[in-house]
Protein backbone atom coordinates (compact mmCIF):
# COMPACT_ATOMS: atom_id res chain seq x y z
CA UNK A 1 0.00 0.00 0.00
CA UNK A 2 1.10 3.46 -0.92
CA UNK A 3 1.94 6.43 1.71
CA UNK A 4 -0.94 8.54 0.37
CA UNK A 5 -3.19 5.50 0.86
CA UNK A 6 -1.94 4.41 4.13
CA UNK A 7 -2.40 8.22 5.41
CA UNK A 8 -5.95 8.21 4.09
CA UNK A 9 -7.10 4.93 6.05
CA UNK A 10 -6.00 6.02 9.30
CA UNK A 11 -7.53 9.27 9.46
CA UNK A 12 -10.55 7.95 8.39
CA UNK A 13 -10.17 5.08 11.53
CA UNK A 14 -9.15 7.93 13.85
CA UNK A 15 -11.85 10.04 12.75
CA UNK A 16 -14.41 7.21 13.47
CA UNK A 17 -12.94 7.17 17.08
CA UNK A 18 -13.13 10.87 17.60
CA UNK A 19 -16.67 10.32 16.96
CA UNK A 20 -17.22 7.98 20.04
CA UNK A 21 -16.61 10.21 22.56
CA UNK A 22 -19.55 12.29 22.93
CA UNK A 23 -21.51 9.86 23.15
CA UNK A 24 -18.62 7.85 25.56
CA UNK A 25 -19.29 10.68 27.34
CA UNK A 26 -23.20 11.39 27.82
CA UNK A 27 -23.16 7.09 28.31
CA UNK A 28 -21.58 7.63 31.12
CA UNK A 29 -24.11 10.38 32.35
CA UNK A 30 -27.04 8.65 32.02
CA UNK A 31 -28.78 7.87 35.47
CA UNK A 32 -29.28 4.31 34.75
CA UNK A 33 -25.27 4.02 34.21
CA UNK A 34 -23.99 7.08 37.01
CA UNK A 35 -26.12 5.27 39.82
CA UNK A 36 -23.97 2.07 39.37
CA UNK A 37 -20.82 3.08 39.25
CA UNK A 38 -19.38 4.24 43.01
CA UNK A 39 -18.27 7.88 42.99
CA UNK A 40 -14.81 7.10 43.44
CA UNK A 41 -15.16 5.04 40.11
CA UNK A 42 -16.74 7.72 38.55
CA UNK A 43 -14.03 10.49 38.98
CA UNK A 44 -11.36 7.66 38.19
CA UNK A 45 -13.14 7.30 34.62
CA UNK A 46 -13.66 11.46 34.07
CA UNK A 47 -9.59 11.27 34.46
CA UNK A 48 -9.06 8.09 32.80
CA UNK A 49 -11.71 9.99 29.48
CA UNK A 50 -9.12 12.86 29.75
CA UNK A 51 -6.13 10.49 29.00
CA UNK A 52 -8.10 9.02 26.32
CA UNK A 53 -8.93 12.33 24.60
CA UNK A 54 -4.97 12.77 25.02
CA UNK A 55 -4.22 9.23 23.25
CA UNK A 56 -6.74 9.88 20.44
CA UNK A 57 -4.85 13.31 19.74
CA UNK A 58 -1.72 11.60 19.42
CA UNK A 59 -3.51 9.24 16.78
CA UNK A 60 -4.44 11.81 15.23
CA UNK A 61 -0.82 13.59 14.66
CA UNK A 62 0.75 10.05 13.91
CA UNK A 63 -2.07 9.86 11.28
CA UNK A 64 -1.44 13.28 9.45
CA UNK A 65 2.49 12.88 9.99
CA UNK A 66 2.31 9.23 8.44
CA UNK A 67 6.10 8.00 9.32
CA UNK A 68 7.11 5.47 6.59
CA UNK A 69 7.78 2.82 8.29
CA UNK A 70 5.06 2.86 11.14
CA UNK A 71 2.46 0.31 10.75
CA UNK A 72 -0.12 0.76 13.05
CA UNK A 73 -2.61 -1.67 12.06
CA UNK A 74 -0.20 -3.82 14.13
CA UNK A 75 0.28 -1.30 17.07
CA UNK A 76 -2.47 0.35 17.84
CA UNK A 77 -4.78 -2.83 18.42
CA UNK A 78 -3.26 -4.15 21.51
CA UNK A 79 -3.40 -0.24 22.97
CA UNK A 80 -7.04 -0.16 22.02
CA UNK A 81 -7.99 -3.09 23.42
CA UNK A 82 -5.82 -2.40 26.89
CA UNK A 83 -8.42 1.08 26.69
CA UNK A 84 -11.29 -0.46 26.40
CA UNK A 85 -10.78 -2.80 28.92
CA UNK A 86 -10.04 -0.63 31.52
CA UNK A 87 -13.36 1.63 30.82
CA UNK A 88 -14.97 -1.60 31.81
CA UNK A 89 -12.77 -2.16 34.78
CA UNK A 90 -13.44 1.43 36.22
CA UNK A 91 -16.85 1.27 35.72
CA UNK A 92 -19.90 -1.43 36.51
CA UNK A 93 -17.23 -4.59 35.27
CA UNK A 94 -20.23 -6.11 33.39
CA UNK A 95 -19.43 -8.63 30.45
CA UNK A 96 -22.76 -7.29 29.07
CA UNK A 97 -21.66 -3.35 29.37
CA UNK A 98 -22.70 -1.69 26.49
CA UNK A 99 -18.65 -0.30 26.42
CA UNK A 100 -17.65 -3.61 25.14
CA UNK A 101 -18.52 -2.98 21.64
CA UNK A 102 -15.69 -1.16 21.08
CA UNK A 103 -14.00 -3.76 21.11
CA UNK A 104 -15.07 -3.78 17.24
CA UNK A 105 -12.64 -1.05 16.52
CA UNK A 106 -9.53 -2.80 17.27
CA UNK A 107 -10.95 -6.24 15.16
CA UNK A 108 -11.42 -3.77 12.36
CA UNK A 109 -7.87 -2.32 12.73
CA UNK A 110 -6.22 -5.80 12.55
CA UNK A 111 -8.93 -7.05 9.64
CA UNK A 112 -7.11 -3.86 7.78
CA UNK A 113 -3.86 -5.95 7.76
CA UNK A 114 -5.64 -9.01 5.34
CA UNK A 115 -4.06 -11.25 7.91
CA UNK A 116 -6.27 -13.94 9.23
CA UNK A 117 -3.78 -14.60 12.10
CA UNK A 118 -3.57 -11.46 13.37
CA UNK A 119 -7.27 -10.93 13.63
CA UNK A 120 -7.82 -13.69 15.84
CA UNK A 121 -4.91 -12.94 17.39
CA UNK A 122 -6.64 -9.21 18.51
CA UNK A 123 -9.69 -11.00 19.40
CA UNK A 124 -7.89 -13.96 22.29
CA UNK A 125 -6.58 -10.10 23.06
CA UNK A 126 -10.43 -8.73 23.57
CA UNK A 127 -10.76 -11.86 24.96
CA UNK A 128 -8.44 -11.58 27.97
CA UNK A 129 -8.46 -7.91 28.36
CA UNK A 130 -12.54 -8.74 28.72
CA UNK A 131 -12.15 -11.44 31.59
CA UNK A 132 -9.22 -9.23 33.37
CA UNK A 133 -11.98 -6.27 33.48
CA UNK A 134 -14.70 -8.20 34.23
CA UNK A 135 -13.51 -10.44 36.75
CA UNK A 136 -13.27 -13.81 34.64
CA UNK A 137 -16.57 -12.60 32.43
CA UNK A 138 -18.66 -13.54 35.88
CA UNK A 139 -22.22 -12.46 34.88
CA UNK A 140 -25.63 -13.04 35.82
CA UNK A 141 -27.12 -13.96 32.49
CA UNK A 142 -24.22 -16.32 30.94
CA UNK A 143 -25.49 -17.54 27.97
CA UNK A 144 -26.08 -13.87 26.61
CA UNK A 145 -21.91 -13.47 27.79
CA UNK A 146 -20.27 -16.62 26.07
CA UNK A 147 -22.88 -15.52 22.69
CA UNK A 148 -20.96 -11.56 22.64
CA UNK A 149 -17.69 -13.03 23.56
CA UNK A 150 -18.18 -15.94 20.39
CA UNK A 151 -19.57 -13.23 18.09
CA UNK A 152 -16.33 -11.38 18.84
CA UNK A 153 -14.14 -13.94 17.35
CA UNK A 154 -16.94 -14.49 14.31
CA UNK A 155 -16.51 -11.15 13.31
CA UNK A 156 -12.70 -10.75 13.60
CA UNK A 157 -12.68 -13.59 10.92
CA UNK A 158 -15.58 -12.52 8.99
CA UNK A 159 -14.18 -8.72 8.49
CA UNK A 160 -10.90 -10.29 7.79
CA UNK A 161 -11.90 -12.82 4.87
CA UNK A 162 -14.25 -9.90 3.43
CA UNK A 163 -11.44 -7.67 3.21
CA UNK A 164 -9.27 -10.45 1.67
CA UNK A 165 -12.28 -10.93 -1.02
CA UNK A 166 -12.34 -7.21 -2.01
CA UNK A 167 -8.66 -6.89 -1.89
CA UNK A 168 -8.36 -9.93 -4.77
CA UNK A 169 -11.03 -8.48 -6.68
CA UNK A 170 -9.61 -4.92 -6.50
CA UNK A 171 -6.21 -6.82 -7.51
CA UNK A 172 -7.87 -8.67 -10.69
CA UNK A 173 -9.30 -5.61 -11.58
CA UNK A 174 -6.35 -3.67 -11.70
CA UNK A 175 -4.45 -6.44 -13.59
CA UNK A 176 -7.17 -6.74 -16.33
CA UNK A 177 -7.09 -2.57 -16.33
CA UNK A 178 -3.26 -2.60 -16.39
CA UNK A 179 -3.36 -5.33 -18.97
CA UNK A 180 -5.91 -3.19 -21.58
CA UNK A 181 -3.93 0.00 -20.87
CA UNK A 182 -0.67 -1.67 -22.12
CA UNK A 183 -2.07 -3.44 -24.87
CA UNK A 184 -3.35 0.25 -26.11
CA UNK A 185 -0.41 1.61 -25.13
CA UNK A 186 2.46 -0.96 -27.33
CA UNK A 187 -0.17 -0.48 -30.59
CA UNK A 188 -0.37 3.73 -29.70
CA UNK A 189 3.60 3.79 -28.90
CA UNK A 190 6.23 1.13 -29.57
CA UNK A 191 3.97 -0.45 -32.78
CA UNK A 192 3.38 3.22 -34.47
CA UNK A 193 7.23 3.69 -33.66
CA UNK A 194 8.61 0.60 -35.49
CA UNK A 195 6.18 1.19 -38.26
CA UNK A 196 8.02 4.05 -39.28
CA UNK A 197 11.07 2.89 -38.68
CA UNK A 198 9.76 -0.03 -41.25
CA UNK A 199 8.99 3.10 -43.74
CA UNK A 200 12.21 4.83 -43.22
CA UNK A 201 14.64 2.07 -43.82
CA UNK A 202 12.46 1.08 -46.32
CA UNK A 203 12.49 4.01 -48.18
CA UNK A 204 16.45 4.73 -47.33
CA UNK A 205 17.00 1.65 -49.45
CA UNK A 206 14.83 2.59 -52.08
CA UNK A 207 17.11 6.07 -52.81
CA UNK A 208 20.48 4.98 -51.43
CA UNK A 209 21.66 4.83 -54.98
CA UNK A 210 20.03 7.74 -56.55
CA UNK A 211 20.60 9.81 -53.39
CA UNK A 212 22.63 8.69 -50.52
CA UNK A 213 22.89 11.97 -48.47
CA UNK A 214 18.97 11.76 -48.16
CA UNK A 215 19.35 8.22 -48.06
CA UNK A 216 21.64 8.84 -45.24
CA UNK A 217 19.34 11.43 -43.41
CA UNK A 218 16.61 9.14 -43.64
CA UNK A 219 18.45 6.56 -41.88
CA UNK A 220 19.38 8.67 -39.02
CA UNK A 221 15.84 9.73 -38.48
CA UNK A 222 15.33 6.13 -38.08
CA UNK A 223 17.89 5.98 -35.73
CA UNK A 224 15.81 8.33 -33.28
CA UNK A 225 12.47 6.79 -34.12
CA UNK A 226 14.46 3.48 -32.82
CA UNK A 227 15.62 5.33 -29.70
CA UNK A 228 12.26 6.49 -29.22
CA UNK A 229 10.79 3.50 -28.96
CA UNK A 230 13.66 2.17 -26.44
CA UNK A 231 11.92 5.10 -24.28
CA UNK A 232 9.00 3.44 -25.01
CA UNK A 233 9.34 0.40 -24.07
CA UNK A 234 11.65 1.22 -20.55
CA UNK A 235 8.75 3.41 -19.58
CA UNK A 236 6.08 0.27 -19.91
CA UNK A 237 9.21 -2.03 -18.57
CA UNK A 238 9.12 -0.05 -15.65
CA UNK A 239 5.18 0.47 -15.33
CA UNK A 240 5.13 -3.39 -15.28
CA UNK A 241 7.45 -3.61 -12.51
CA UNK A 242 5.56 -1.15 -9.93
CA UNK A 243 2.78 1.16 -10.01
CA UNK A 244 4.85 3.93 -9.49
CA UNK A 245 7.98 5.38 -11.40
CA UNK A 246 11.21 3.61 -9.80
CA UNK A 247 13.17 6.05 -8.40
CA UNK A 248 10.73 8.94 -7.91
CA UNK A 249 8.67 11.17 -10.36
CA UNK A 250 11.21 13.83 -10.98
CA UNK A 251 14.10 11.35 -10.96
CA UNK A 252 12.71 9.33 -13.60
CA UNK A 253 11.42 12.80 -15.97
CA UNK A 254 15.17 14.56 -15.14
CA UNK A 255 16.16 11.25 -16.70
CA UNK A 256 14.31 11.16 -19.54
CA UNK A 257 14.64 15.16 -20.49
CA UNK A 258 18.69 14.56 -20.08
CA UNK A 259 18.40 11.27 -22.75
CA UNK A 260 16.28 13.01 -25.02
CA UNK A 261 18.05 16.65 -25.28
CA UNK A 262 21.70 14.79 -24.60
CA UNK A 263 20.65 12.94 -28.46
CA UNK A 264 19.92 16.10 -30.12
CA UNK A 265 22.24 18.75 -28.83
CA UNK A 266 19.96 20.27 -27.10
CA UNK A 267 19.65 22.37 -23.71
CA UNK A 268 17.39 20.95 -20.94
CA UNK A 269 16.49 22.03 -17.95
CA UNK A 270 14.14 20.77 -15.10
CA UNK A 271 12.40 23.58 -12.44
CA UNK A 272 10.51 22.80 -9.09
CA UNK A 273 8.49 24.59 -7.88
CA UNK A 274 6.41 24.43 -4.57
CA UNK A 275 6.77 21.43 -1.62
CA UNK A 276 7.35 18.24 -3.46
CA UNK A 277 4.04 16.34 -2.79
CA UNK A 278 3.19 12.85 -3.45
CA UNK A 279 1.60 12.17 -6.36
CA UNK A 280 -1.69 9.56 -7.17
CA UNK A 281 -0.99 7.03 -9.48
CA UNK A 282 -2.74 8.26 -12.42
CA UNK A 283 -1.19 12.07 -11.72
CA UNK A 284 2.15 11.02 -12.19
CA UNK A 285 1.88 8.38 -15.10
CA UNK A 286 0.00 11.04 -17.19
CA UNK A 287 2.09 13.87 -16.34
CA UNK A 288 5.09 12.04 -17.40
CA UNK A 289 3.26 10.81 -20.57
CA UNK A 290 2.17 14.35 -21.89
CA UNK A 291 5.98 15.17 -21.18
CA UNK A 292 7.37 12.60 -23.03
CA UNK A 293 4.78 13.40 -25.95
CA UNK A 294 5.22 17.39 -25.82
CA UNK A 295 9.27 16.19 -25.74
CA UNK A 296 8.97 14.21 -28.67
CA UNK A 297 7.15 16.60 -30.61
CA UNK A 298 9.85 19.25 -29.62
CA UNK A 299 12.84 16.92 -31.11
CA UNK A 300 10.88 16.24 -34.24
CA UNK A 301 9.39 19.54 -35.21
CA UNK A 302 10.53 22.48 -33.25
CA UNK A 303 13.88 23.23 -34.37
CA UNK A 304 14.61 24.30 -30.71
CA UNK A 305 17.92 24.76 -29.06
CA UNK A 306 16.47 24.97 -25.49
CA UNK A 307 13.51 23.83 -23.80
CA UNK A 308 12.95 23.88 -20.24
CA UNK A 309 10.26 21.97 -17.80
CA UNK A 310 8.90 22.89 -14.74
CA UNK A 311 6.59 21.43 -12.24
CA UNK A 312 4.85 23.90 -9.73
CA UNK A 313 3.29 21.93 -6.79
CA UNK A 314 -0.09 24.05 -6.20
CA UNK A 315 -2.46 23.46 -3.00
CA UNK A 316 -4.24 21.82 -5.38
CA UNK A 317 -3.18 20.32 -8.29
CA UNK A 318 0.10 20.25 -10.33
CA UNK A 319 1.18 22.42 -13.20
CA UNK A 320 3.47 20.81 -14.98
CA UNK A 321 4.90 23.87 -18.22
CA UNK A 322 7.41 22.79 -20.98
CA UNK A 323 8.73 25.97 -23.13
CA UNK A 324 11.15 25.88 -25.95
CA UNK A 325 12.53 28.41 -28.31
CA UNK A 326 11.87 26.91 -31.71
CA UNK A 327 10.00 27.84 -34.45
CA UNK A 328 6.77 27.52 -33.36
CA UNK A 329 3.17 26.89 -35.37
CA UNK A 330 -0.42 27.60 -35.31
CA UNK A 331 -2.31 25.61 -32.76
CA UNK A 332 -5.48 25.85 -34.85
CA UNK A 333 -4.20 24.90 -37.43
CA UNK A 334 -1.00 21.97 -36.77
CA UNK A 335 -3.11 20.20 -33.78
CA UNK A 336 -0.34 16.77 -34.19
CA UNK A 337 -0.36 15.09 -31.03
CA UNK A 338 -1.90 17.75 -29.05
CA UNK A 339 -5.46 16.02 -28.97
CA UNK A 340 -4.17 13.28 -27.42
CA UNK A 341 -2.22 15.18 -24.89
CA UNK A 342 -5.79 17.03 -23.67
CA UNK A 343 -7.61 13.72 -23.57
CA UNK A 344 -5.13 12.50 -21.21
CA UNK A 345 -5.06 15.51 -18.94
CA UNK A 346 -9.08 15.90 -19.35
CA UNK A 347 -10.02 12.32 -18.59
CA UNK A 348 -8.39 13.20 -14.88
CA UNK A 349 -10.52 16.85 -14.64
CA UNK A 350 -7.55 18.84 -15.67
CA UNK A 351 -6.67 20.43 -19.14
CA UNK A 352 -3.87 21.26 -21.28
CA UNK A 353 -3.41 24.56 -23.49
CA UNK A 354 -0.37 25.61 -25.60
CA UNK A 355 0.35 29.05 -27.18
CA UNK A 356 3.02 29.27 -29.92
CA UNK A 357 3.18 31.85 -32.93
CA UNK A 358 5.37 30.76 -35.86
CA UNK A 359 9.09 32.41 -34.78
CA UNK A 360 8.24 32.91 -31.29
CA UNK A 361 8.76 29.26 -29.51
CA UNK A 362 5.58 27.26 -28.07
CA UNK A 363 4.81 27.03 -24.79
CA UNK A 364 2.33 23.84 -23.10
CA UNK A 365 0.74 24.48 -19.96
CA UNK A 366 -0.95 21.23 -18.51
CA UNK A 367 -2.69 21.26 -14.69
CA UNK A 368 -3.59 18.30 -13.08
CA UNK A 369 -5.46 18.33 -10.02
CA UNK A 370 -4.70 15.72 -7.14
CA UNK A 371 -7.81 14.63 -5.79
CA UNK A 372 -8.52 12.24 -9.10
CA UNK A 373 -12.52 11.89 -10.12
CA UNK A 374 -13.83 8.91 -9.12
CA UNK A 375 -13.70 6.07 -11.47
CA UNK A 376 -11.16 8.31 -13.91
CA UNK A 377 -8.01 6.43 -14.61
CA UNK A 378 -4.50 7.57 -16.79
CA UNK A 379 -4.76 6.16 -19.95
CA UNK A 380 -1.07 4.39 -20.07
Amino acid sequence: MDARAKRIRHIIFVAHLWVCIPFLAMWFMVPSTHDKIPVDAFRNIQTFLVAVIVYLGFRSWMAFRNPPKFEWEYVFPPIDVAVISIFIWLGNQDPLSNIGLLYLFPLAQAAGTLKVKWSIGVAAMVLVGAALATHGLTSEDPFNTAFRYFFIFVVASLFTQLALASAKLREQMSLDRDRKHMAMEIHDGVQAHLMTLSKQLELAEMIAVQNPERAKSIASEGRETARLAADELRFLVKRMRGQTLQGGFIPALQNFVHNVTSRHELTGTIDVAGQEKILPVEVEHTAFRIAQEALTNVVRHARATEVTVTLSYQPAELKLTIRDNGIGFDPAIQSEGLDGMKSRAQRLGGDLSIQSEPGQGACLLCRLPYDVPAGAQARE
